[in-house]
């Protein structure tokens, strides 16, 4: 007996499936990745239109303001590019092979040592922290905002995180998280133009010092840990090796 085929809407191939509808929690991490990955998969062909923008907000099942912010991040890497006039709308690029990013083997270990360190240190800043720590963490939060260039960014971004660790009094520790930070850079310096993802990581860099203020190690841990891992969904829309 031939096999019933399986129904298009449940195809992991097909674009049905891949714009379902998202989790909430994590709406935008996930929008850009479900979409890139579909781009990257050629699920969503070079040269092909996405749907309306409201269209694809009810499909995805986020609203139009995050699908927006997502639609920024894949434009800043390159992978789709909007037309003007008659005949536009959102488009998904053409890529010549020379211009791929890829993305080292090693990316998901880099990340998940990242995740180790700085939940840790996350919870043991919160517990040893005084109120000059938590200023000069709001003051590198603030200069991320008005920073000029994702090469001003980062290096505050680095600060910041360096600064927790340091919070813990813990030579080793520091000494970690800075390894680990040399390695991520590696990885975020090949997202092209990263402007709405670096907005989006500066209000979780907010969330991690909100929770701080509040003494809630816990807390600090946890948005540590959704830090990391919006920085896993963003890289997960470049090409693998």
């Amino acid at each position: 007996m031939t096999p019933a085929r399986t129904p298009r809407s449940m195809d992991p191939w097909s674009e049905d499936h891949v714009l379902r509808p998202i989790t909430p929690a994590t709406a935008f991490e996930e929008t850009v990745e479900r979409l890139s990955n579909s781009i990257l998969l050629g699920v969503l062909p070079p040269g092909s239109q996405l749907p309306p923008e409201r269209e694809l907000a009810v499909r995805l099942g986020v609203s139009r303001a995050t699908l927006r912010r997502a639609l920024a991040a894949l434009q800043e890497a390159a992978l789709i590019h909007a037309r003007a006039g008659r005949g536009g709308g959102t488009f998904i690029s053409e890529w010549q092979e020379n211009e791929r990013p890829i993305l080292p083997d090693d990316w998901t270990a880099v990340l998940d040592l990242r995740a180790s360190l700085e939940m840790g240190a996350a919870m043991l800043a919160t517990t040893r922290a005084g109120e000059a720590d938590l200023n000069e963490l709001d003051e590198l939060i603030t200069q991320m905002y008005e920073a000029e260039g994702p090469d001003t960014y980062r290096r505050l971004d680095v600060s910041f995180h360096l600064k927790i660790a340091e919070i813990t009094g813990s030579g080793p520790l520091i000494e970690a998280v800075a390894r680990a930070q040399v390695e991520l850079t590696r990885l975020v310096r090949l997202i092209r133009r990263p402007g709405e993802a670096l907005r989006v990581s500066n209000e979780q860099h907010a969330g991690i010092l909100t929770a701080m203020r509040d003494k809630d190690a816990g807390k600090a841990a946890l948005a540590a840990f959704y830090h990391n891992e919006s920085t896993r969904h963003i890289l997960s829309a470049l090409p693998r090796s």
